[in-house]
């Protein structure tokens, strides 16, 4: 009998398994610049999403946060493409708090997670791994300053 075949390997091998996806969360992604014209109108006529969200604040969230058993749909918020309408102006379902509150960054629970803030339900976000780089804190932290703009 091989050592893989007790059952003690194999609950190890699904426990391996298992933090391996936890640490994809982990993964340290390239800081993101904000970059935006300073057009007035930051989506086309057919709102398709071609504003500041879609081109700078997604691209965050689709790297450091919905990945696979994070917030893909897993857990709550779902911050895969499109995630605009789920999370500005939606409380969270665990707290009173919005999730994101265009204008002010001191009562969007997703900024508290990231950051650590005191009072947040839960660990900070991302799970494992380090914190966001700064420079991408910066960028989403103003975004929700200058009123959290699709």
């Amino acid at each position: 009998m091989t050592l893989l075949k007790l059952p003690v390997f194999k609950g190890f091998t699904r426990l391996a398994l298992v933090l391996s996806v936890v640490a994809a969360c982990a993964e340290d992604p390239e800081p993101m610049e904000m970059t935006s014209d300073d057009s007035e109108d930051e989506t086309d006529d057919e709102g398709s999403g071609s504003g500041v969200y879609a081109s700078t604040i997604q691209p965050i969230w689709t790297q450091s946060c919905a990945l696979a058993a994070c917030h893909d749909g897993t857990f709550v918020p779902d911050l895969r493409e499109g995630s605009y309408d789920a999370i500005v102006g939606v409380a969270s379902p665990t707290t009173t708090v919005t999730f994101i509150e265009p204008g002010s960054s001191e009562d969007s629970y997703l900024w508290l997670k990231i950051t650590g803030a005191p009072g947040i339900t839960g660990l900070p976000m991302p799970f494992t791994g380090d914190p966001l780089p700064a420079s991408t804190q910066s960028t989403i932290e103003d975004w929700i300053l200058d009123g959290a703009m699709e």
